[in-house]
Order: C-alpha cells, then structure tokens, then sequence
C-alpha cells in the first residue's frame, strides 16, 4: 500500500471512530433519515458508487476495487423494498446515507432464526463525520430488537471495522465474502448481541 493510501486510511479510521463514538467535535448535519423505497434506487446507486469509489480504494488493490466496484455499486431492490433500509436526506432531497438490515443473509438468501445481517451501508464523502452511519446503524439495531432479533451480524468492509466496533459490534475474524463466480471480497464478519 502507498503512503497516500496509508494516510488515507489512517484519517477515515480516526473520524469513523470518532463519529462513532459521538465525538462533539464532528461538523453538525441537517439531515433526515426515513426508510427507503424503489423510487430511491438510483440515488441510492449513486450514492454507493460516490461513497464505494472514493473510500475503498484506501484498503483494496486497484485489481479487487476493478472487480468489485460494478458488483457493490447498485441498489437492491429488495432491500430498497424491505421496510428495513434507511436512506440520509439532506437539502433538497439528497441521499447523502443509506443502509439497513434484513433477516436473510446476504447472497444466499436464507432466513436466520433471531440473527439479522446488516446491509449496503455507505455515507457520500462529503457527509462523513456528521453521524449520518450512526444514526442509519442505530434504526437498525432498535428495529431488529423491536422484531426479537438477538444478534446482527456485518461483513465489514477494511477499515469500517472501527465504525462498527465503536457501535458495539466485536470482530469474529477476517473472511472472504463471495461475490461473483470465483471471485470474493475480503472483509471482517463482526456481530452485535442485541439480547
């Protein structure tokens, strides 16, 4: 890794962890967050493309960004259809954050027994260290415990695991989350026991 992709990612660590853990510092934000819907997918598109573009690149070899970016950078439908995925707004009906939650995993679809997984969580760069993350991320933890969930789960990508760490999740251990054919996506499985 470079030495700009070294600092990078050293300065997108220290403000997710600050934001995380509410750090009164941080730049205020006027924004909403409400749940999503299918008139946001190509805003949400947007907004992953923007975020995934510009923050990623400091933890992945051009090589795996090249691969991975086509396949990570679109809304899912269902998700957006879910009730469970949240969109940030901000001024004029900007999606400046979006994520959320579901009861099946990710990829393989199968429904798990009082475990959610979080989902496609991104922030646009120019919106970091606002608590917009946060904010998404707590409607998902207060969401899955209304619905009796005991244990979200998170495939993490490098370098968000401190922003979910300073929220409550603990790393479990460094995976390979398959994501087209042959190809995976490294990342940390980290889980939150809401129970």
């Amino acid at each position: 890794m470079n030495k700009a992709k070294d600092q990078l990612s050293r300065e997108l660590i220290k403000g997710w962890t600050q934001v995380a853990a509410g750090n009164q510092n941080m730049t205020a934000s006027a924004h909403t967050i409400r749940i999503a819907n299918a008139t946001d997918a190509a805003a949400v598109s947007r907004l992953l493309k923007n975020s995934y573009s510009a923050l990623l690149p400091a933890f992945y070899e051009d090589t795996v960004m090249a691969q991975i970016l086509p396949l990570i950078t679109k809304a899912n439908p269902l998700l957006l259809n879910s009730g469970m995925f949240y969109v940030a707004m901000a001024g004029r009906g900007n999606v400046v954050g979006c994520g959320g939650w579901s009861v099946r995993r990710p990829k393989i679809g199968v429904k798990m027994n009082s475990q959610g997984n979080i989902r496609h969580f991104a922030t646009h760069p120019d919106w970091l260290r606002r608590g917009i993350g946060r904010g998404i991320l707590h409607r998902c933890i207060k969401a899955a415990r209304s619905q009796k969930i005991e244990r979200l789960n998170c495939y993490a990508a490098l370098g968000a695991e401190p922003f979910y760490g300073a929220n409550g999740f603990l790393a479990i251990k460094q995976i390979d989350v398959p994501i087209s054919g042959d190809f995976s996506f490294p990342a940390t499985l980290m889980c939150h026991e809401l129970s």
